[in-house]
């Protein structure tokens, strides 16, 4: 199904920078239409290698898991993750093990609780099933505001997007139509169910894939599916 797709962490972007240069021979640049989420959504984070560069989102989903994509680490490597909104190479980082499921699911498993950070929730099982056509989400993440190349600092911005399509396993959401969307280092982070005034706390899925322009739509994991479920149910309690 996403064949056609990116993954969204930073890596990649590089290499396909260099061949929109070669190919098109200029840089277009496309806004994904996020805006600061400054501490709209606390439990948002970013993982941060080694040398303190920044590659992916995720969420914190109890006081030591965090939730982000199967692609952004190694399974069982260290990672650390920041919940600063804006990321300098000053900013606070905890460390934890990084462990990967089936598809596009992971968990970094903190070695201390986080405090005062209220986790975000997860969905009941089904709960996205019959979701209605066009329905609003709000993504979040630490990914590029603009295509090719990024301006400002590394920070945590939020979009309303919309669904175009539902299968059973992804979520396709739409950038187009003057809504936002998400772009590369915006893999893992989190796309909460509705959005603005009708906004909630719940997860539906997490930021997957992507075209390679990001100006059209992208995938998110859906978390309320059994599989899902059953990779999540060994580091949280369900709802």
């Amino acid at each position: 199904m996403l064949s056609w797709k990116r993954r969204l962490s930073v890596p990649a972007a590089a290499a396909i920078i260099l061949i929109t240069m070669l190919v098109c021979g200029g840089t277009a640049l496309a806004i994904t239409g996020g805006v600061s989420d400054a501490n709209r959504h606390p439990n948002a984070g970013i993982l941060v290698d080694t040398a303190g560069g920044t590659y992916c989102s995720g969420t914190l989903i109890s006081s030591t898991v965090f939730l982000s994509a199967a692609h952004c680490a190694t399974d069982g490597s260290t990672v650390s993750v920041s919940f600063d909104s804006t990321y300098t190479s000053s900013s606070r980082l905890y460390s934890g093990t990084f462990h990967a499921g089936e598809h596009e699911i992971a968990v970094v498993v903190f070695r201390s609780p986080i405090r005062g950070i209220a986790p975000a929730q997860l969905p009941t099982p089904g709960q996205l099933t019959n979701l209605p056509s066009h329905q609003r989400f709000t993504v979040v993440g630490y990914g590029q505001r603009h295509w090719p190349i990024n301006v400002g600092p590394i920070r945590r911005d939020y979009a309303l997007t919309t669904l175009s399509l539902i299968s059973p396993t992804y979520l396709r959401l739409s950038n187009l139509g003057g809504s936002g969307g998400a772009c590369f280092g915006d893999s893992g982070g989190p796309n909460f169910l509705r959005a603005g005034s009708t906004g909630t706390n719940v997860i539906a899925g997490i930021t997957s894939a992507g075209d390679p322009f990001c100006s059209y739509e992208y995938a998110a994991y859906r978390l309320d599916t059994q599989r899902a479920r059953a990779f999540l149910g060994q580091y949280v309690r369900l709802p």
